[in-house]
């Protein structure tokens, strides 16, 4: 063999050999995923979500007050039911001495349907709200879970 033909064959197994050793790390480079947010990117959204759940929490404790009230209320409303007898609607229009009476007594009862029509809308739409805020605070929660999870692989 030639001493050309020694420096080629030298030339073409040190060029396969920087190709093996090479080729993993430009593979790996290639082909890992890039960080698709920095640090302080996930810090703010963790702010952010501390922020919300803060609110939401906020949200769902004045909901409870506010259910809160309106059992006392109704259970007022229940405590005159039960002190005063058990009357109807009907009761108490035709226990009316006259006329006038009569249709003062029409007026009240109209307003206590409304008043208790107006009560069960509340509860529902209060218990509604509380399971709504409730949701959302967890799902807060868990994605504030998650973004903290994902800071901490991110520091690694």
């Amino acid at each position: 063999m030639s001493k050309k033909a020694i420096k080629l064959l030298a030339i073409v197994i040190a060029i396969a050999l920087c190709i093996g050793l090479v080729s993993p790390l430009l593979y790996s480079i290639a082909f890992s995923a890039p960080p698709t947010e920095t640090v302080s990117e996930i810090e703010a959204e963790i702010t952010r979500l501390n922020s919300e759940l803060d609110t939401a929490q906020k949200k769902y404790e004045a909901a409870l007050a506010l259910e809160e009230k309106i059992l006392q209320d109704s259970n007022t409303r229940l405590q005159m039911i039960c002190e005063n007898g058990r009357l109807s609607y009907l009761d108490i229009i035709f226990a009316s001495k006259s006329i006038s009476d009569f249709t003062d007594r029409i007026v009240i009862a109209r307003e206590l349907v409304e008043y208790d029509k107006n009560m069960i809308t509340s509860i529902k739409s209060v218990k509604d709200e509380i399971l709504s805020a409730k949701k959302e605070t967890e799902a807060l929660v868990s994605e504030l879970e998650k973004t903290k999870e994902k800071l901490e692989n991110t520091q690694m």
